[in-house]
C-alpha cells in the first residue's frame, strides 16, 4: 500500500501544488495612495487532465492587504484565507479521492523601494509611472488540512517562502505597460510525508512577463507569460528525477466600475510541461477598496 500510494503521491506532486501557487499577476507592482485598503474574494477553478491523471480543484479564497507609506516609499501588507476543493482520479491504478477543507494560508509584504513614492490620495491624482522596481516576500503557512496517511492534501505541512524581484515600465503616457517578475520558491522539509517519511524539495524559480494596455483608468487587458524550473524532490534523501520545466500562457482582464469595485478575469494553460501534467486554470476576482 505504501509504495502504491508512493507512486500517486509523486505523479501528483507539481499538480497539486497549483492549488497554493499565488502568482503576482499583471499591474501587482503599482502605485497606489498611501492608507487605501483592498479586500478581494476570489475564485479558481482548475483541471490537471493527461495521460497520468485527472485533477480537478475549486479554490475559494479572501484576501486583505493595507498600502502604507514605508521609508518615503509604497508599500502593502496583507494575507490569503483560502478554502478548496479538490478530486483526483488515476484510471491505471483505479485510485480515486476526494477533499475539501482549509488549504495553507499566505502572508505578503511588498514595497516598490524606486519610482512609486508614497503619494496622498490628492498626489496621486497627477502622478504618471515611468519605471518601478520592487520586492515582495510571500509565506505560506503549514495551517491547511493534512492527513499524513493520504495521497491528496490541501495542506502541504511545510513553510514555503517566495521571494519576488520586479519591474514595471510603462512606455511614455500610452498606457502600454512591460512587466517582468522573477521569482523563486524555497521550501522547508514535510517530516510527516505518507506516514513517517521525509519529502524535501530543492528551490523552484520563476519567471513572469507581462505585456499590458490600461484602457481605461483601473482597467487593462494583459498578455501573460509565465515560465518556472526547478524543484526536484528528495525522498527521506534520495533524488526522485521530478524537476520541472513549465511554460504557461494566459490573458488578463480588469474592469473597473467605480472607485470602490472592480473585477478581475483571468486563464492560464500550460503550453508545455516537464515531468509533470498540463494545467488550465480560470479565476475571477472581486474587489472592494476603500
Amino acid at each position: 500500500m505504501l509504495v502504491r500510494y508512493c507512486i500517486i503521491a509523486t505523479m501528483l506532486w507539481a499538480s497539486i501544488g497549483q492549488l497554493h501557487a499565488a502568482e503576482a499577476g499583471p499591474r501587482a507592482y503599482k502605485n497606489v495612495p498611501v492608507g487605501i485598503n483592498v479586500l478581494q474574494l476570489y475564485y479558481k477553478s482548475s483541471e490537471t487532465d493527461g495521460a497520468s491523471l485527472n485533477l480537478k480543484s475549486d479554490v475559494e479564497l479572501i484576501r486583505y492587504f493595507r498600502y502604507f507609506d514605508f521609508f518615503g516609499n509604497v508599500a502593502a501588507i496583507g494575507g490569503y484565507l483560502p478554502y478548496a476543493n479538490a478530486k483526483l482520479s488515476i484510471p491505471a491504478l483505479n485510485f480515486s479521492q476526494s477533499v475539501s477543507g482549509m488549504a495553507d494560508p499566505l502572508l505578503l509584504f511588498g514595497f516598490d523601494f524606486y519610482g512609486a513614492p508614497a503619494l496622498s490620495v490628492d498626489e496621486y491624482k497627477g502622478w504618471e509611472q515611468n519605471t518601478i522596481l520592487g520586492f515582495s516576500l510571500q509565506v505560506s503557512l503549514p495551517l491547511g488540512e493534512y492527513d499524513k496517511t493520504s495521497a491528496l492534501n490541501l495542506g502541504t505541512n511545510r513553510w514555503v517562502f517566495k521571494p519576488e524581484l520586479a519591474i514595471s515600465h510603462q512606455l511614455g503616457t500610452s498606457g502600454l505597460y512591460i512587466e517582468s517578475y522573477l521569482n523563486y520558491h524555497l521550501f522547508t522539509k514535510n517530516r510527516e510525508y505518507l506516514g513517517n517519511l521525509i519529502r524535501d524539495q530543492e528551490g523552484k524559480w520563476g519567471v513572469d512577463a507581462h505585456l499590458v494596455y490600461e484602457f481605461m483608468k483601473g482597467s487593462f487587458l494583459s498578455l501573460d507569460c509565465l515560465y518556472a524550473w526547478g524543484g526536484e524532490t528528495k525522498i527521506n534523501g534520495v533524488l526522485q528525477g521530478d524537476d520541472i520545466r513549465t511554460t504557461t500562457m494566459g490573458a488578463t482582464l480588469k474592469l473597473t466600475f467605480s472607485r470602490n469595485m472592480a473585477a478581475e478575469f483571468k486563464f492560464r494553460d500550460d503550453v508545455d510541461a516537464k515531468n509533470s501534467d498540463k494545467t488550465r486554470s480560470f479565476l475571477m476576482k472581486l474587489q472592494y477598496l476603500w
